[in-house]
């Protein structure tokens, strides 16, 4: 990949690219690999940088356009996905999978923009835009209506967790405190699962962002009995 001749690509050939490792980032999988295509991209910016500067800015506005485009799309489901071909509607179990594939890439959309803010690749003021949505609605725009659901709580914690120890000393002071504050008053209003989640967050918080060994495990323990519960049936699909 690094021997392309990026230098020599249109603007076109250079989104297609990018739009390939994007496209594979976040990918409707239980765990796409998001860390590693963030690493390649970083990766693929730092070796163009000798072959001339704007092609690796071509790449990172490429990426970045591309995160933000399907943070701010609309959580909602096309018609195309609530119809078969012939305009019927399709069973709710298909609709259901559908909802559940379209969360799956938003959430690891989410995770690869962490990602790319720890690579250099996203700067924080788009962090914690993402963040403010999660928590609140648009930044600057009417506020939620409604408690954030829990799947919005749960990126909002991955992605803290991934971005907290590169965050500037300025978005510790003004921004953070608030959120914590935020989540303190959810831990009563969710699930048990994602009580443990807010739970060993402000713990980490108050830690300073260091995580203890104990925490480190506590936190596989919970895990571990979330898998057992899904199993069971004990926690309900979010609709």
């Amino acid at each position: 990949l690094f021997d392309l001749p990026i230098r020599q690509c249109t603007d076109e050939e250079i989104a297609d690219v990018v739009h390939l490792l994007y496209a594979s980032a976040v990918r409707p999988e239980p765990e796409p690999d998001t860390e590693m295509y963030a690493d390649l991209l970083a990766d693929l910016v730092k070796h163009t940088r000798g072959k001339g500067q704007s092609d690796g800015t071509k790449i990172r506005n490429a990426i970045v356009d591309m995160c933000q485009q399907q943070f701010d799309h609309t959580f909602r489901l096309a018609d195309a996905e609530l119809h078969d071909a012939d305009g019927n509607p399709l069973p709710q179990d298909d609709i259901y999978t559908n909802q559940m594939q379209l969360k799956a890439t938003f959430r690891a959309n989410v995770n690869f923009a962490g990602h790319l803010f720890v690579q250099g690749m996203l700067n924080e003021k788009i962090v914690n835009y993402v963040l403010y949505h999660l928590l609140y609605g648009r930044a600057g725009g009417r506020p939620k209506t409604r408690p954030p659901e829990e799947y919005e709580v749960e990126m909002f914690v991955g992605l803290l967790r991934t971005v907290a120890k590169r965050l500037s000393p300025g978005m510790h002071t003004q921004y953070i405190p608030g959120y914590m504050r935020s989540l303190e008053t959810l831990v009563p209003k969710v699930t048990n699962r994602t009580q443990r989640m807010l739970q060993d967050l402000l713990e980490l918080y108050k830690n300073k962002w260091s995580e203890t060994r104990r925490a480190v495990s506590d936190r596989t323990t919970g895990l571990n009995e979330d898998d057992a519960e899904h199993r069971a049936g004990g926690l309900q699909p979010e609709t």
